[in-house]
């Protein structure tokens, strides 16, 4: 997973309510926008009853609610697919982040702000750079979380259609033939060059090249190894290729990949803790490692949830209490989490990798959780 700067800003935000909103916002039927409607005003005013006497939380769902029926009762044609709203008055933070991904509509007011969904998306959408070549053109896309960030072009020299005359020597031919392979093979160097600067500027985790053959081959050839290693899917599509289905099918091979090799880490995890290495699995060892400010990269079920508490004085986690409320540490005044949001904040908090692997049957056998650690 890239941890994106803003789930690194967000994960410092703690000991004040916090508001936080997923809501999908590309609404076209009049239905959809309705319901959203609903789930908004709902969701809000439960929330509004709970905190009738913490004016700082009315306000911060107010603002919410606000943003949210903004975006749903004014829907435009460019609107981003979905947005995650967070809020804390007393931390001056009022942050609107679109994505071009669907969420799952969800409302959370707590003691720090709720990043599972958006660090499950930054782990299931990472940053790509897609190239589209034909032997005239090609198309440099960067991708993150559905959305293109930035996009060149990069222009060959047209290629002359204009053959000798039937009659001309064979040698003619020959020449003409040579000089448009020539021509193409400096056209693909020179977007293998481009592509190569943008790779090491931005080291995105993965490639996806386009094209039709044999042009793709010829391309690939032209790649240095560290780039062409990070190729993880070749697809049909010509450099004039409409936005969105470029997206589409950047989007689906970064997905697939993704899962496969969060589920090749989680077995490598179990491989390695299995011979006493450097590695955690099960909630309690994975709580232990947190707290020991451990975790390299977290494994977890997309639906994992599970209850527990935080120490706000030691910001120890822990499974359970003992009922009378206080840490078991520190003796300080314990409050109530949900131990997945708890442990994806701790993995940003302390620089490491947090990927979901959904469906997987080696990490089920472990409460849905294990890590890799440090040491």
């Amino acid at each position: 997973m890239e941890t994106l700067s803003v789930l690194g800003d967000l994960a410092t935000i703690q000991g004040a309510s916090c508001v936080t909103l997923y809501l999908n916002t590309k609404l076209k039927e009049l239905h959809a926008r309705e319901q959203a409607r609903q789930f908004v005003h709902r969701r809000v005013e439960r929330a509004l009853r709970a905190a009738r006497d913490d004016a700082e939380t009315r306000d911060d769902l107010e603002r919410v609610r606000n943003e949210a029926l903004r975006r749903v009762d004014s829907p435009q044609d460019h609107a981003p697919a979905a947005i995650a709203v967070f809020a804390c008055g007393a931390r001056g933070l009022f942050r609107v982040v679109e994505l071009d991904v669907a969420v799952e509509d969800q409302l959370v007011v707590g003691n720090e702000p709720s990043l599972k969904q958006l660090a499950a998306l930054s782990s299931a959408y990472e940053r790509t750079l897609l190239v589209l070549v034909s032997a005239e053109e090609a198309r440099i896309y960067e991708l993150l979380l559905g959305r293109v960030e930035s996009f060149e072009t990069v222009e060959g020299a047209e290629i002359n259609t204009h053959r000798a005359p039937r009659k001309s020597p064979g040698w003619t031919q020959l020449r003409y033939q040579r000089q448009v392979r020539e021509q193409i093979e400096r056209h693909l160097r020179e977007v293998a060059a481009r592509l190569t600067v943008l790779f090491d500027r931005d080291r995105p985790p993965q490639l996806v090249v386009g094209g039709a053959q044999p042009t793709i081959d010829r391309f690939l050839h032209e790649l240095p190894d560290r780039l062409r290693t990070r190729v993880m899917d070749v697809v049909s599509l010509a450099p004039g290729t409409a936005i969105a289905d470029v997206v589409h099918a950047a989007m689906a091979a970064s997905r697939d990949e993704e899962i496969a090799r969060a589920e090749d880490g989680v077995q490598q995890t179990i491989t390695l803790a299995l011979s006493d290495g450097p590695a955690a699995l099960g909630l309690d060892e994975v709580l232990e490692a947190a707290q020991q400010k451990r975790l390299m990269t977290l494994y977890l079920d997309p639906d994992f949830r599970h209850d527990g508490f935080l120490c706000r004085d030691c910001e120890t986690v822990a499974r359970r209490d003992d009922g009378s409320g206080t840490c078991a540490f520190c003796t300080g005044k314990t409050t109530a989490v949900e131990l997945g949001e708890a442990l994806v904040r701790r993995a940003i908090l302390q620089s490491g990798e947090v990927e979901f692997v959904p469906r997987s049957s080696a990490l089920e056998r472990f409460d849905g959780v294990a890590a890799k650690l440090r040491w």
